[in-house]
């Protein structure tokens, strides 16, 4: 199965099941953003991640109640850099 086809499942069984949730999926990442989360992991990206992402750049849940998996939010390619800068000036201090 491709990252496509595991979306369409994803995405019908959300619809079905938990509309709420499926409202929350963003739409397509920007390819400014994927070029920087690129540069940010010091690698490209792997294919099915750039898939994945220019499908769904991550949930729109500011309130945390609405996670796709196990109280987990999907992470848009900005909030990825976001928290990887964050985990690295951690590491620093």
């Amino acid at each position: 199965m491709n990252i496509d086809d595991a979306w369409d499942t994803i995405e019908r069984t959300l619809r079905e099941l938990s509309p709420d949730v499926a409202a929350t999926l963003r739409g397509p990442a920007a390819e400014a953003d994927l070029d920087r989360l690129a540069l940010t992991v010091g690698r490209d990206l792997p294919a099915d991640l750039l898939q994945s992402l220019r499908r769904h750049d991550g949930q729109d849940n500011p309130t945390r109640l609405l996670a796709l998996y196990d109280h987990h939010t999907l992470l848009s390619a900005r909030a990825m850099v976001e928290q990887s800068d964050m985990l690295a000036d951690v590491g620093q201090g």
